[in-house]
């Protein structure tokens, strides 16, 4: 008898070990593989007019590979303790895939790091109206998809010999192929998402990126859970750096400037406004009568490029209050927020944030930024508290004691609704604000635009129709005052305005790349100066105007600040203050999202 190469014989050896789970524990994988990919193969439905099947394909593999692993983890185990650990996998790739399914299909959010927030900052009073209002739906999909899988995981477990005999010697031989195959892309892709968690830089950037065009969706349930938990995990990191940073702000030296010291400024975060909608940009209709009348007036500077660097809310909002440079890679923790300065510096500074309430699932760990306890104890001497159901004018109204109440040193952050999306956040029977109608772009001829469609772009003029009047009626209050207003939405919006999309969730249009830029991150931004303060400070007024047409963004807008109030700061940048004679002008801007914006002449 031939004796057998020591080679072959441990090759044989480990092939056997390798491929033990798959002849034993064949139905655990295949229903495993299916609950970690379910999401992704609807994907691929979807993905014929994409097309996006390599993706589909490398999160099936990888799903696969995870599969094969648990399955390891009980394949040689005696009779009981198989029986339970395979239980506990099944529990919990059920769990994850309806929770990820039913996220997507109820929420728009699959298992992603919005959703941990969410489930980690929820309330239990928030939790129970949540399952009141959503909980038929969630039971309806939940039972639906429970029973399909629990079938097919029923006749695999139930019939597994009887099907495994129906197998011949050359589809056993098909399916080794599949199997070592899939093992092998599987492997790959498995370590993507640890590479993810390894990057430097804004995690929360590639996330939002990610969900933005729809690549969250393509990785596999296992995945996602890894880069949720992880992004949790490292965003918790971040933001201890970030409080530790910060604390150095209470005790930095800091000076003002003895001119400030009876100076009120206020710092106003509009939403969703899209620049081109503006007559200060170039827009026909009159949606901004007010503060196109303090530009005749000479009081309102627009600046004509300023940037946003994020297309939603809360990446948006947190970078612009932090002096950090996302340009540069920088993260929140690597810069201070920059209102802590002011305090440190003197100003009273005080948050009116309608949003507060107004705010959506994703806003939830803006709000966890904003109002941490050191912020909260060492930041705002007054914190508003909006009512649920309010409109903007409405709010500011209640908050008006607040809002102009005293000549000292005062910095006020105000976060209106603005125009967010659906655009309906206006006084229901007030004429004033039904002002557009369909027809006031019957002159458009576009191939997409319909009577409905006209209609949303109407109420997206109307509401900011309101929102100038909101902004009006503060700008009255302010024309006695010494006080300086320094407004600008947080992101842009599309309404149909290029392309057949209203909203934001869309990714960027094939060869319209600078129609997108120019949707969602170029923004109206100005300055406006009451005539008492451009009267005592005309040096001011005329360096603002000076400097108007500098490249930039938002980024940039916090050392600005600190100029503005003169305050000297170890914190403050020269270099990035717009209004400063040595900003560096960048050549090109980094956004949350990945996009390069260039500079424009």
């Amino acid at each position: 008898m031939k004796a057998v190469n020591p080679f072959f014989r441990i090759l044989n050896k480990t092939l056997s070990v390798i491929i033990f789970p798959l002849k034993t524990q064949w139905p655990f994988i295949i229903v495993m593989t299916l609950l970690g990919a379910l999401f992704a193969s609807y994907m691929v439905v979807r993905a014929v007019l994409l097309p996006a099947w390599p993706i589909a394909f490398w999160c099936s593999s990888s799903s696969f590979f995870i599969a094969y692993c648990l399955s390891c983890t009980f394949a040689w185990l005696p009779g009981r303790w198989r029986t339970g650990v395979k239980i506990f996998w099944y529990i919990i790739g059920f769990a994850m895939c309806i929770i990820d399914f039913i996220g997507d299909q109820v929420f728009g959010m699959p298992i992603s790091f919005r959703m941990y927030m969410l489930m980690v900052e929820t309330t239990g009073e928030e939790t129970a109206g949540f399952f009141k209002m959503f909980g038929p739906k969630i039971m309806t999909y939940g039972l639906i998809l429970l029973a399909i899988l629990g079938l097919i995981l029923f006749c695999l477990e139930r019939y597994q010999k009887k099907i495994k005999s129906w197998f011949r010697p050359w589809l056993k031989t098909v399916c080794y192929i599949v199997f070592f195959v899939l093992m092998t892309f599987g492997a790959i892709q498995a370590l993507s998402p640890f590479k993810i968690l390894c990057k430097n830089g804004s995690l929360e950037g590639w996330a939002w990126n990610q969900a933005a065009n729809g690549r969250l969706e393509f990785m596999n349930t296992w995945h996602k859970c890894i880069v949720a938990i992880g992004y949790i995990s490292k965003n918790g990191n971040e933001f201890t750096e970030w409080l530790d940073f910060n604390k150095q702000v209470l005790t930095a030296p800091v000076e003002t400037t003895e001119s400030r010291d009876n100076l009120a400024v206020y710092f106003v975060i509009g939403e969703s406004f899209i620049r081109s909608h503006s007559p200060l940009y170039g827009y026909p209709l009159p949606t901004t009568p007010s503060q196109s009348s303090e530009f005749d007036k000479g009081n309102l500077i627009p600046f004509s490029n300023i940037w946003s660097t994020a297309k939603t809310t809360s990446p948006s909002i947190k970078n612009l209050l932090n002096l950090s440079d996302i340009s540069q890679g920088e993260t929140l923790a690597q810069g201070a927020f920059f209102p802590l300065i002011l305090k440190n510096a003197g100003y009273d500074v005080k948050m009116f944030d309608h949003q507060k309430v107004n705010g959506t699932f994703c806003d939830a760990s803006l709000l966890s930024f904003l109002y941490n306890d050191l912020l909260l104890k060492e930041c705002y001497s007054y914190v508003a508290d909006p009512q649920d159901g309010d409109l903007d004018n409405d709010f500011i109204e209640r908050e008006s004691d607040h809002l102009y109440d005293s000549n000292d040193k005062q910095f006020y952050i105000v976060h209106l609704s603005g125009q967010h999306f659906p655009f309906d956040k206006i006084p229901e029977n007030d004429a004033r604000f039904k002002h557009f109608s369909p027809a006031d772009y019957t002159s458009r001829n576009d191939t997409w635009l319909t009577e409905n469609k006209r209609q949303l772009i109407a109420d997206y003029d109307n509401i900011t129709l309101y929102n100038d009047f909101v902004i009006g009626n503060m700008l009255k209050k302010l024309e006695d005052k010494n006080a300086i207003v320094v407004y600008f939405s947080d992101h842009g919006e599309e309404v149909y305005d290029y392309r057949d999309n209203a909203g934001r969730a869309a990714p960027p249009a094939a060869g319209l790349p600078d129609a997108y830029k120019e949707a969602m991150y170029h923004l109206p931004f100005w300055i406006w100066i009451s005539p008492e303060l451009k009267q005592a400070d005309p040096r001011l007024y005329e360096t603002i105007e000076k400097y108007s047409a500098r490249f930039g963004s938002l980024d940039d807008i916090g050392n600005a600040m600190l100029n503005i109030a003169g305050v000297k700061s170890p914190f403050y940048r020269a270099d990035r203050d717009i209004l400063s004679m040595d900003y560096k002008v960048p050549e090109s801007l980094k956004t949350v999202e990945g996009l390069t914006i260039e500079r424009k002449l």
